[in-house]
């Protein structure tokens, strides 16, 4: 790093009242990681933004969230994983893939998964 610190994840939870007991699982998990030496840096954020403004604008190094399961998994969970693409306007299209990472094989793979029974 520029200061000599070592650099830490950008652990963002979100604040509001009813998510304590995530905010107790990443607080786990942030103590567990800086055990074996990874620091982890939390952000508690307002829960009406954590979402948008953190997990789906990319503001974020670990973040805790899911995603609803469906009967069709080849098909509904695609967009999660596949691979972000560029856009007309340059910018980056990445659906619903948060994560901002994916491969051709990924997506590969859920084009055979989804033309099988």
């Amino acid at each position: 790093t520029k200061d000599g610190k070592p650099l830490a994840l950008r652990f963002v939870l979100p604040a509001g009242p009813g998510s304590g007991p995530i905010r107790a699982t990443g607080e786990r998990i942030a103590d567990m990681l800086n055990g074996i030496g990874v620091r982890t840096q939390i952000k508690k954020v307002a829960d009406e933004s954590y979402f948008k403004d953190h997990i789906a604008a990319g503001e974020y190094d670990l973040a805790l969230y899911s995603w609803p399961a469906s009967a069709y998994p080849a098909t509904d969970a695609r967009p999660i994983f596949a691979k972000p693409r560029p856009a007309a306007d340059g910018s980056l299209s990445v659906g619903h893939n948060y994560t901002r990472v994916g491969t051709d094989q990924i997506d590969q793979l859920f084009e055979q998964a989804s033309g099988e029974l």
